[in-house]
């Protein structure tokens, strides 16, 4: 869970290893939204013939999404290129 990898990135970052945390923390990021949408959409799917879904949230947590991608995957494909 979440301590582990706290754990796990400390002792990157303290042997230096900035790009292990930077991929790990995406990674992290990126399954655990893509997991809660999974569950959402299989408990929903099961439980009610349709859904419906809230705009705003939806378009608000895309947009974090997005932000959050960039910010832990534009410094390093900054430093792969120069």
């Amino acid at each position: 869970g979440n301590l582990t990898e706290i754990v796990f990135c400390m002792n990157c970052l303290k042997k230096g290893l900035l790009r292990v945390v930077q991929v790990s923390m995406l990674g992290s990021v990126l399954s655990n939204l893509l997991l809660v949408l999974g569950c959402a959409f299989l408990v929903g799917g099961t439980r009610w013939d349709e859904q419906s879904f809230n705009k705003t949230a939806a378009v608000t947590n895309s947009g974090l999404l997005v932000i959050a991608v960039l910010a832990l995957s534009l410094p390093s494909i900054l430093d792969a290129t120069h």
